[in-house]
Protein backbone atom coordinates (compact mmCIF):
# COMPACT_ATOMS: atom_id res chain seq x y z
CA UNK A 1 0.00 0.00 0.00
CA UNK A 2 1.50 3.74 -0.99
CA UNK A 3 1.90 6.31 0.95
CA UNK A 4 -1.58 7.72 -0.68
CA UNK A 5 -3.70 5.03 0.12
CA UNK A 6 -2.47 5.08 3.49
CA UNK A 7 -3.21 8.70 4.00
CA UNK A 8 -6.96 7.97 2.66
CA UNK A 9 -7.62 5.38 4.61
CA UNK A 10 -6.02 6.28 7.94
CA UNK A 11 -8.53 10.16 7.16
CA UNK A 12 -11.31 7.78 6.60
CA UNK A 13 -10.62 6.14 10.01
CA UNK A 14 -10.77 9.34 11.84
CA UNK A 15 -13.70 10.33 10.06
CA UNK A 16 -11.97 13.33 8.59
CA UNK A 17 -12.30 15.28 4.95
CA UNK A 18 -10.22 16.58 3.07
CA UNK A 19 -10.81 19.55 4.60
CA UNK A 20 -10.56 19.35 7.53
CA UNK A 21 -7.02 17.43 7.64
CA UNK A 22 -5.82 19.90 5.70
CA UNK A 23 -6.64 22.53 8.40
CA UNK A 24 -4.67 20.31 11.15
CA UNK A 25 -1.62 20.35 8.87
CA UNK A 26 -1.92 23.94 7.89
CA UNK A 27 -2.29 22.94 3.99
CA UNK A 28 -4.29 23.75 1.67
CA UNK A 29 -6.88 20.62 0.77
CA UNK A 30 -5.84 20.48 -2.91
CA UNK A 31 -2.06 19.18 -1.51
CA UNK A 32 -3.55 16.35 0.37
CA UNK A 33 -6.11 15.49 -2.20
CA UNK A 34 -2.84 15.51 -4.69
CA UNK A 35 -1.01 13.51 -1.67
CA UNK A 36 -3.83 10.61 -1.90
CA UNK A 37 -4.04 10.54 -5.79
CA UNK A 38 -0.03 10.20 -5.85
CA UNK A 39 0.57 12.79 -7.65
CA UNK A 40 3.25 14.47 -5.37
CA UNK A 41 4.44 13.17 -2.07
CA UNK A 42 4.29 15.48 1.36
CA UNK A 43 7.87 16.57 2.97
CA UNK A 44 9.17 14.88 5.60
CA UNK A 45 7.67 17.49 8.20
CA UNK A 46 4.43 16.39 6.91
CA UNK A 47 4.40 13.06 6.98
CA UNK A 48 5.58 13.18 11.07
CA UNK A 49 2.76 15.49 11.19
CA UNK A 50 0.55 12.71 10.02
CA UNK A 51 2.45 9.99 11.38
CA UNK A 52 1.53 11.93 14.71
CA UNK A 53 -1.84 13.09 13.95
CA UNK A 54 -2.80 9.48 13.29
CA UNK A 55 -1.28 7.90 16.21
CA UNK A 56 0.74 5.62 13.83
CA UNK A 57 4.28 4.76 13.27
CA UNK A 58 6.57 6.16 10.44
CA UNK A 59 6.90 2.53 10.02
CA UNK A 60 3.46 1.75 8.93
CA UNK A 61 2.84 5.10 7.42
CA UNK A 62 5.48 4.93 4.45
CA UNK A 63 6.38 0.95 4.33
CA UNK A 64 5.24 -0.30 1.11
CA UNK A 65 6.10 3.38 -0.59
CA UNK A 66 9.17 2.63 -2.55
CA UNK A 67 9.16 6.43 -3.80
CA UNK A 68 8.44 8.00 -0.76
CA UNK A 69 11.61 5.89 1.00
CA UNK A 70 13.97 6.51 -2.23
CA UNK A 71 13.23 11.05 -1.60
CA UNK A 72 13.57 10.31 2.35
CA UNK A 73 16.75 8.69 1.27
CA UNK A 74 18.03 11.20 -1.24
CA UNK A 75 16.98 14.29 0.90
CA UNK A 76 19.27 12.94 3.40
CA UNK A 77 22.26 13.08 0.84
CA UNK A 78 21.58 16.59 -0.33
CA UNK A 79 24.38 19.16 0.83
CA UNK A 80 23.19 22.02 2.83
CA UNK A 81 24.64 25.33 1.87
CA UNK A 82 27.33 26.66 4.38
CA UNK A 83 24.98 29.68 5.30
CA UNK A 84 22.53 27.55 6.05
CA UNK A 85 24.09 25.49 8.69
CA UNK A 86 25.10 26.40 12.38
CA UNK A 87 28.71 26.75 10.98
CA UNK A 88 27.92 29.90 8.92
CA UNK A 89 25.99 31.53 11.33
CA UNK A 90 28.99 31.71 13.68
CA UNK A 91 31.56 32.14 10.98
CA UNK A 92 28.77 35.27 9.89
CA UNK A 93 28.68 36.52 13.64
CA UNK A 94 32.59 36.43 13.94
CA UNK A 95 32.98 38.03 10.89
CA UNK A 96 30.56 40.86 12.00
CA UNK A 97 32.13 41.11 15.60
CA UNK A 98 35.22 41.54 14.35
CA UNK A 99 34.16 44.31 11.68
CA UNK A 100 32.36 46.25 14.97
CA UNK A 101 35.85 45.81 17.03
CA UNK A 102 37.74 47.14 14.05
CA UNK A 103 35.20 50.21 13.93
CA UNK A 104 35.24 50.90 17.21
CA UNK A 105 39.50 50.46 17.72
CA UNK A 106 39.68 53.25 15.24
CA UNK A 107 36.97 55.88 17.00
CA UNK A 108 38.95 55.12 19.92
CA UNK A 109 42.31 55.86 17.93
CA UNK A 110 40.65 58.81 16.93
CA UNK A 111 39.50 60.06 20.26
CA UNK A 112 35.80 59.48 19.88
CA UNK A 113 34.05 58.32 23.34
CA UNK A 114 30.94 57.61 21.49
CA UNK A 115 30.21 53.35 20.73
CA UNK A 116 26.70 53.52 21.41
CA UNK A 117 26.27 53.57 17.65
CA UNK A 118 27.79 50.53 17.63
CA UNK A 119 25.24 49.00 20.05
CA UNK A 120 22.67 50.18 17.73
CA UNK A 121 24.34 48.48 14.44
CA UNK A 122 24.59 45.44 16.45
CA UNK A 123 20.89 45.61 17.51
CA UNK A 124 19.31 46.15 14.62
CA UNK A 125 21.66 43.87 12.47
CA UNK A 126 20.23 41.09 15.25
CA UNK A 127 16.73 41.88 15.64
CA UNK A 128 16.66 41.38 11.46
CA UNK A 129 18.69 38.41 11.20
CA UNK A 130 15.96 36.95 14.23
CA UNK A 131 12.95 38.36 12.01
CA UNK A 132 14.03 36.84 8.62
CA UNK A 133 14.69 33.27 10.62
CA UNK A 134 11.24 33.18 12.49
CA UNK A 135 8.67 30.77 10.57
CA UNK A 136 6.10 33.64 10.17
CA UNK A 137 3.30 31.02 9.10
CA UNK A 138 1.24 29.82 11.33
CA UNK A 139 3.26 31.97 14.52
CA UNK A 140 0.45 32.06 16.62
CA UNK A 141 -0.55 28.65 16.30
CA UNK A 142 2.53 26.51 16.89
CA UNK A 143 5.14 29.18 18.43
CA UNK A 144 7.81 25.84 19.95
CA UNK A 145 8.17 25.00 15.55
CA UNK A 146 9.03 28.54 14.58
CA UNK A 147 12.29 28.51 16.55
CA UNK A 148 14.85 26.84 15.26
CA UNK A 149 18.79 26.88 15.19
CA UNK A 150 19.50 30.06 13.43
CA UNK A 151 16.65 31.83 15.74
CA UNK A 152 18.99 31.13 18.53
CA UNK A 153 21.77 31.54 17.49
CA UNK A 154 20.84 35.12 16.47
CA UNK A 155 19.06 35.95 19.90
CA UNK A 156 22.52 34.90 21.27
CA UNK A 157 24.17 37.79 19.02
CA UNK A 158 21.58 39.98 20.39
CA UNK A 159 22.08 39.18 23.81
CA UNK A 160 26.16 39.48 23.50
CA UNK A 161 25.86 42.81 23.04
CA UNK A 162 24.04 43.77 26.23
CA UNK A 163 26.06 41.35 27.95
CA UNK A 164 29.49 41.33 27.06
CA UNK A 165 29.55 45.35 28.27
CA UNK A 166 28.27 44.68 31.76
CA UNK A 167 30.85 42.01 32.33
CA UNK A 168 33.59 44.20 31.32
CA UNK A 169 32.15 46.87 33.55
CA UNK A 170 32.08 44.32 36.87
CA UNK A 171 35.04 43.22 35.98
CA UNK A 172 37.07 46.66 35.96
CA UNK A 173 34.75 47.73 39.06
CA UNK A 174 32.72 50.23 37.40
CA UNK A 175 29.37 49.09 38.59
Amino acid sequence: MNLGEQLQRQRKLHHMSQDELADKLGISRQAVSRWENGATLPSFYNVLAISDLFHISLDELIRGDELLMEKLENSNQRKVPFLHTGWGAFVISIVLALIIWGISKWLKFYGSDDFNFYYWIVTILGIVGLLMNLEWRGIGREFKRNINRKTIIWIIIILTVYILPRINYIFLGKM
